[in-house]
């Protein structure tokens, strides 16, 4: 590789990432409302996820672009958990970035299972898309003025079987083990917290569905064995 040849591949990537980093400091930070920014960084983000979806040179070209955007991205998920008040329907932002995690967790997933080796960063991936949806369900409750804790253990739980049901369709163990996980901590916060405060009906109820519940996740975790990490 010459001189001639380093230059001409190394100055169109300086400009570009000059430019698009001067962009975001004056289009994003400066003029960009506040209740605007989790949005606009989420489309940045789908932005980053079409460009490494290409082939290795558009990889190699707008490398440092895409990490410019994608820390813009990790900006706007970080607003999505610190903002409460200043942005409206945050949970619609949570589901959105939430999803959106989970989705790349499963796409990076399949891709790797092919050459036979799975990204470091996968468990980080699929926690972040697990908090951001259940953070989600959590604030969205809020809004209901009949919603309670079981309330909020009952969309977890949901959420968490929907999870499973997918873990299964594709024998994915680390999205089913996540999975289980949260079922865990779901029972975990229904039996300890959320039947202190109901009536011995509804708490009969609950325990026989926890029994269930857990029955199933067992039943589950010993048919994981057989699939592929």
């Amino acid at each position: 590789l010459g001189w001639c040849d380093f230059f001409d591949l190394v100055c169109p990537i300086f400009s570009i990432s000059i430019t698009t980093l001067t962009l975001v400091h004056s289009l994003y930070f400066q003029l960009l409302p506040e209740t605007l920014k989790p949005l606009v960084a989420w489309l940045l983000g789908v932005v980053v996820m079409l460009i490494w979806s290409k082939n290795e040179r558009a990889r190699t070209e707008l490398y440092f672009p895409s990490m410019i955007l994608l820390a813009i991205f990790c900006y706007g998920a970080l607003l999505t958990i610190v903002s409460v008040n200043s942005i409206e329907s945050i949970f619609f932002y949570n589901w959105i970035y939430g999803f959106m995690a989970l989705a790349a967790a499963i796409f990076l997933a399949g891709s790797q299972k092919a050459k036979e080796e799975r990204p470091s960063y996968l468990p980080v991936l699929l926690a972040f898309g697990h908090f951001e949806v259940m953070l989600g369900l959590y604030r969205f409750s809020d809004r209901i003025s009949w919603s309670g804790a079981l309330f909020v253990t009952f969309s977890w739980g949901l959420y968490a079987a929907a999870v499973l049901t997918a873990a299964v369709i594709r024998k994915d163990k680390t999205l089913g083990s996540s999975a289980l996980i949260i079922l865990l901590a779901v029972s975990f916060k229904a039996f300890f917290y959320d039947l202190s405060s109901t009536s011995n009906l509804i708490r009969v109820i609950c325990l026989l569905a926890e029994g269930l519940l857990l029955y199933c996740c067992g039943w589950i975790f010993k048919k994981m064995k057989d699939w592929e990490v």
